[in-house]
């Protein structure tokens, strides 16, 4: 993974009042998803190591849910600006920046993944995840699946590299060591079932035009298409055992 300036450019293009708002949202969905597979009620106490935090909006719900956060950013920009809010960042790539002899209760990578050059990569960093997992630790991988995206996996962003689905990260998780427990499927922050095909009708049925301005409502300067926000993301949570 490297700290190029497109991937720092993207990481850091903001969003509106409502855009925030609604990202918010979803990561309290994802808080909702590891407090669940740790069957416990709050984070508080749990020592989390996120993966590529970007502007740090997962940091900030988290670390509201009591738990002990640090990060490694790539960007010395981002990680520069989440230090000056507080938060503890290694800054480099994964895995070379992580200190030796940190051991974490979760590792959380939301979009990153799909970032790393080849399938040697990507068995790299989940293997390092393992390493530096407490045993009973869990990974959360947060991706889109390319089987919905389709070539918008691509269009929307030139450094996808490595293809991810549901059960191409369920094989590569399991051969790393972990035992996956949940995976769940989100389109536009909704995960039960009829949502998320009720969001994938209405992306359907809603002309372009429309779609375009909503989604400079809540992203103003990102440069994708509106069609990957009714396209299907997925988390997959795996133990160490």
């Amino acid at each position: 993974m490297t700290a190029d300036r497109y991937s720092t450019w993207a990481r850091h293009t903001g969003f509106s009042g409502l855009g925030l708002r609604l990202k918010h949202w979803v990561e309290r969905t994802y808080v909702d998803n590891i407090r669940g597979a740790l069957g416990r009620p709050s984070l508080a106490g749990t020592r989390l190591l996120e993966i590529g935090p970007g502007e740090g909006h997962f940091a900030d719900v988290v670390s509201r849910d009591g738990a002990a956060y640090e990060a490694v950013e790539a960007s010395p920009l981002l990680a520069g600006r989440l230090r000056e809010r507080g938060y503890t960042v290694h800054v480099g790539e994964f895995p070379a920046a992580l200190p030796a002899g940190r051991r974490y209760d979760v590792i959380y990578l939301s979009h990153v993944l799909e970032h790393v050059d080849t399938r040697a990569d990507a068995v790299a960093v989940v293997q390092r995840c393992f390493e530096a997992l407490e045993p009973g630790g869990y990974i959360v991988v947060n991706c889109p699946n390319v089987l919905s995206h389709k070539f918008h996996f691509w269009h929307s962003d030139y450094t996808h590299n490595f293809v991810t689905t549901p059960n191409r990260l369920y094989f590569l998780l399991s051969d790393c060591g972990f035992e996956v427990v949940s995976e769940r499927r989100m389109v536009f922050g909704f995960q039960n079932v009829a949502a998320r095909l009720a969001m994938r009708l209405l992306f359907l049925l809603t002309p372009s035009a429309i779609l375009e301005a909503a989604a400079r409502r809540l992203r103003p300067n990102w440069r994708s298409s509106p069609a990957i926000y009714g396209s299907e993301n997925f988390t997959t949570i795996a133990r160490r055992p």
